[in-house]
């Protein structure tokens, strides 16, 4: 059981990973397109990549939230998480306001909060359930 639970506390911090290295990638595109650009590597900077990240971030997030709700009952984590994946979602083609890369940046860093406030619950509700036995 307690491989288990440290499986899934993994999957907490394979999503902040994801949501980081997202925020990190929003921000310097801009700045490293026209260098790779030249080189003939695209992949950074395609729509499809990008839509395959906020898809794992989706199933990655989805599960984690999912197996902590089971332990801790807290919405918060998913009131966060929503939100964020909506901002990447709706704001990766709509830059009305020529703030692109604030967009991204901010739902990967709502993401970051879900997960974190996830895993910490999770934690805290494993201890005090081990404690009670």
């Amino acid at each position: 059981m307690n491989k288990e639970i440290n499986l899934k506390n993994k999957f907490d911090m394979y999503g902040i990973t994801a949501s980081a290295l997202c925020a990190v990638h929003c921000v310097a595109t801009p700045i490293i397109l026209p260098l790779i650009s030249v080189l003939g590597v695209t992949v950074a900077a395609s729509h499809w990549f990008e839509y395959t990240m906020i898809a794992i971030a989706f199933v990655t997030g989805g599960y984690a939230l999912y197996t902590g709700y089971k332990k801790h009952h807290n919405l918060l984590p998913a009131l966060l998480f929503v939100p964020g994946l909506a901002i990447l979602l709706l704001g990766h083609n709509h830059d009305h306001l020529g703030i692109s890369t604030l967009k991204p940046v901010a739902g990967a860093g709502l993401i970051i909060a879900a997960h974190t406030i996830n895993y910490l619950r999770s934690k805290n509700a494993t201890c005090s359930h081990e404690v009670g036995h």
